[in-house]
């Protein structure tokens, strides 16, 4: 799996830091995993139960949304949206918290 994620980041730069790629890589991967594996389920009466079809479908499906999901991430900035979010999340339950003591 190291291998394959390794590949992906050579292809892809995230964010240019090895960690962060790491980890957003993962997520990907396990996504396009999870995506596949309920799509290739649910057609699974349509190829007859034939686990060579089944096994095909499952990789090409899964290839191709890890080429396209990471494609959309690096072109819609969307890490930096969730960077963002969660930033602020953050200073928010901090404040929060803050408010908490001060009553």
């Amino acid at each position: 799996m190291k291998n394959i994620i390794d590949l992906i980041t050579k292809i892809f730069t995230y964010t240019g830091n090895p960690i962060f790629d790491f980890i957003i890589v993962s997520f990907i991967l396990t996504l396009a995993f999870i995506i596949s594996f309920k799509v290739t389920g649910l057609s699974a009466g349509a190829l007859d139960y034939d686990s060579k079809k089944m096994s095909a479908l499952h990789w090409l499906l899964r290839l191709i949304l890890v080429f396209v999901i990471s494609l959309v991430v690096m072109k819609y900035h969307i890490l930096t949206y969730i960077f963002l979010a969660l930033g602020t999340l953050f200073l928010l339950y901090k404040f929060i918290n803050k408010m908490k003591n001060l009553f």
